[in-house]
């Protein structure tokens, strides 16, 4: 008894196929058509990189900023709940984000802040809050051990050195760039321990 038996291979750039007549009985077989239908690459000419690559860098890159944006909208009303913000978005608000963080970071270790103050630093020091790379076994982090070289680590040591005893808070107050400077997740950690 003979039977027609179709055979596809999907590759990436190909599609081959295959139409045979098998008997079982007879243990033979024939072929009636085969071939194969080869497509370009689902790349491009000159970078040879995935052509929908950058749509989905850029769907990736919405999608986080609008997830950081929840967060932080959801942050601000469960400190507001607990008293440490004002309402969102209400004029009160407003007016405490206009407010410069690291000067209230910088006066937390030299009067007593109001809640709202104290909420502000928080808000600020989870908004820059350092980098923490999971890769990292404890006692790199813990600076026992590390390779202090690279120009990240070599940054974070000289910042540290600059600072002295102070605060990270308070040290950036102090000077006038404050922005694109490496900061290492352990002086945040610290300023909020001390600030808490």
């Amino acid at each position: 008894m003979k039977e027609r038996i179709w055979g596809l291979d999907l590759g990436t750039t190909s599609i081959g196929f295959a139409v045979v007549d098998h008997d079982s009985q007879e243990q033979s077989g024939q072929i009636i058509k085969m071939g194969v239908r080869i497509f370009p690459e689902g790349v491009t000419e000159k970078e040879l990189e995935p052509r929908n690559r950058r749509r989905r860098e850029k769907r990736l890159m919405r999608r986080q900023l609008r997830r950081r944006k929840l967060r932080r909208v959801e942050l601000t009303k469960r400190m507001a709940e607990v008293g440490l913000l004002p309402k969102f978005e209400s004029e009160e608000w407003k007016d405490l984000m206009n407010t410069d963080p690291y000067q209230i970071r910088s006066d937390a270790f030299e009067r007593k802040l109001d809640e709202h103050e104290v909420g502000r630093a928080l808000y600020h020091l989870i908004q820059r809050r350092g980098f923490k790379s999971l890769r990292k076994s404890l006692e790199e982090v813990s600076g026992e051990g590390a390779d202090e070289t690279g120009m990240v680590k070599e940054s974070i040591a000289q910042m540290r050195d600059e600072m002295g005893g102070k605060t990270l808070g308070q040290h950036l107050n102090q000077k006038s760039k404050k922005r694109g400077n490496y900061l290492g997740r352990q002086m945040v950690e610290d300023e909020f321990d001390r600030l808490w």
